[in-house]
């Protein structure tokens, strides 16, 4: 196994998002495999992520690989709080047939402030006399909200497919995924629900070696 760099980008209705990766041997042999792999994430929202990772693989004679990783996640969202976080997970990895699944642990502050908003509500009108003197006297109501952030431990899983697109003697490939996902967290709703994508990829781009651009 060689190094590689991935770059890629996911466009949706409202969120738009950029990677990029890195993944380097640490030690190899024939049949298994060490490595570090380093990725970062940003989109149009201001968020940033950072994902800090090693794992292992090892090869079975009938060609699928199997593996286990761990990362630790560091991410500033769009409010500008930082949250941190493990993310532990297994991988079956063939020809045609892909299958991932993922822990995601948030610790340390795993709520934050995000924003808090002011609104005045008017009570009405009286009239006071005083000496005199006839003065408008308005009663009103000033009510702050706050909106909180907080992070969400879950998990996912997702299968993917390798698509008869391209010759397998071109550097192109083209794999279809679906799978699940299900996120709690104290005093929120639960979130979980379906998901699918199509990834596109060109690998050693421009000619060079480990280079890989990822749609």
């Amino acid at each position: 196994w060689g190094a590689a760099i991935d770059f890629g980008v996911q466009a949706g209705n409202g969120r738009t998002i950029g990677q990029s990766s890195l993944f380097a041997p640490l030690w190899q042999d024939d049949r298994s495999l060490v490595f570090t792999d380093l990725r970062g994430m940003f989109d149009n929202r201001q968020a940033r992520e950072g994902n800090f990772g090693i794992g292992f693989r090892h090869m079975l004679d009938s060609g699928w690989n199997l593996g286990t990783y761990g990362y630790f996640d560091v991410r500033r969202s769009a409010y500008g709080n930082t949250f941190h976080q493990a993310t532990l997970g297994v991988e079956a990895l063939g020809e045609i047939f892909d299958l991932r699944a993922n822990v995601y642990l948030p610790f340390g502050d795993t709520e934050r402030t995000a924003a808090a908003t002011s609104s005045s509500t008017s009570h009405g009108a009286a009239a006071v006399v005083s000496g005199n003197q006839l003065s408008i006297q308005r009663t009103s109501t000033t009510t702050t909200s706050t909106v909180v952030e907080k992070a969400m431990r879950g998990v996912d899983a997702e299968v993917g497919m390798r698509l008869p697109v391209f010759p397998e003697d071109w550097n192109l490939d083209a794999r279809v995924f679906a799978g699940a996902y299900s996120f709690e967290a104290d005093g929120v709703g639960d979130i979980r629900g379906p998901r699918a994508r199509l990834e596109l990829s060109a690998r050693d781009l421009a000619g060079l070696p480990g280079v890989r651009l990822g749609v």
